[in-house]
């Protein structure tokens, strides 16, 4: 029934093919038997899952609707946030985190509320979500053309980046500003001259309403776009990734390139660290999640496949001139030039199974929306 065809169209799902082959090697060498299939059971998941939607959102129309019920479900998680946020009360925490978000966020929120986590486990999973979320809201607002259903999708757009500043995600807000300043400048690019010049005021419009919204908007969001590297206390949020991040690339060095194998980075980070990270072992970061578990080959793929799907997005926007095509090939160009840096704050993105669906949704999107699939 569900079958994958050859070609470039294909070519993330041939690389998650290349990836399953290459851990299922990798158990030769991994120390964590156990945690290496439990994520290889993870990583199955996620190529049968995109096995599934490459077969069947085959059509222009049929990806269009699932991200939209994807975004009016997403849309129902923002009742249990504000539940939290205002209540205190969170019914997917463990006991021992359950202080910290009660109290500790609340105490140190950029809003005044607590940060919200909903079912993804912490706020940076949740705020990775909350990405996907605002992108697919912008992109139904922008085919919707009826003003209810604009506005609808505008608010919550407007939502998603409330809360991705309330969960305090730094990786998160950054990345949907570059997504933000990215559509914005491809789209200038392609406007005409009139089209420029609306697209200016538009902008200088929204700075302004922000500034006279929020004041000093850097001292607003100082705390989620603040970066210290200098300190590598354990204490310091900061501190803990840069010798996470030193630590997975000695382990790296270690292993001769090859990876430690999947699920096995804590494992190292718990036994073999050099540097002190307290006692946090997930590295907290997809791009070194692929290069530490998976080696040097596998990331080394994956940005190949990256790359080549960003740059045919690219040429499209350049070659088309259908405004519709241009700005859905702007919007997924966008979010995939985001999610570049919304992706360093989750902890393991392995094993989120929710992650696989949507990356499989907009790697199919991103290579559908073709020149020789809709009228140029």
């Amino acid at each position: 029934m569900f079958q994958i065809k050859s070609g470039i169209d294909y070519s993330y799902f041939y690389f998650l093919l290349f990836w399953l082959v290459y851990s299922i090697l990798s158990v030769f060498w991994v120390k964590d038997v156990l945690a290496w299939g439990k994520s290889l059971s993870f990583l199955v998941i996620g190529l049968l899952s995109t096995q599934i939607i490459y077969t069947l959102l085959d059509e222009k129309v049929k990806i269009l609707k699932a991200i939209k019920i994807v975004t009016i479900f997403a849309f129902t998680t923002y009742f249990l946030a504000f539940y939290e946020m205002f209540s205190g009360n969170y019914f997917f925490v463990t006991e021992g985190n359950l202080e910290y978000y009660q109290e500790f966020s609340l105490l140190h929120s950029v809003t005044g509320f607590r940060e919200p986590v909903t079912f993804f486990g912490n706020p940076n999973n949740y705020s990775l979500f909350l990405y996907f979320t605002f992108v697919f809201a912008v992109l139904n607002y922008r085919l919707n053309e009826r003003f209810f259903g604009k506005l609808f999708f505008f608010i919550g757009a407007f939502l998603s980046i409330f809360l991705i500043v309330c969960t305090r995600s730094r990786s998160g807000f950054i990345g949907s500003i570059i997504f933000f300043f990215c559509f914005m400048f491809f789209l200038f690019l392609k406007n005409s001259a009139l089209g420029k010049i609306k697209g200016l005021v538009f902008f200088i419009i929204i700075v302004i309403i922000l500034y006279l919204t929020f004041g000093d908007i850097f001292d607003f969001f100082r705390d989620v776009i603040t970066i210290d590297l200098s300190n590598n206390s354990e204490d310091s949020s900061d501190g803990i990734r840069k010798n996470l991040l030193k630590n997975g690339l000695l382990f790296l060095n270690n292993s001769y390139f090859f990876g430690v194998g999947l699920g096995n980075i804590e494992y190292y980070m718990r036994y073999f660290p050099k540097f002190n990270t307290g006692e946090t072992t997930n590295i907290h970061n997809w791009w070194l999640e692929i290069l530490v578990s998976s080696g040097i080959l596998v990331f080394f793929t994956y940005f190949l496949v990256y790359f080549r799907t960003c740059y045919r997005m690219y040429s499209r926007i350049s070659l088309t001139k259908n405004q519709g095509n241009i700005v859905l090939n702007t919007i997924f160009l966008s979010f995939f030039i985001g999610l570049i840096v919304s992706a360093v704050g989750p902890s393991s993105l392995i094993e989120s199974e929710w992650f696989w669906i949507l990356m499989a949704i907009c790697f199919k999107g991103a290579t559908i929306f073709d020149l020789k699939l809709n009228n140029v």
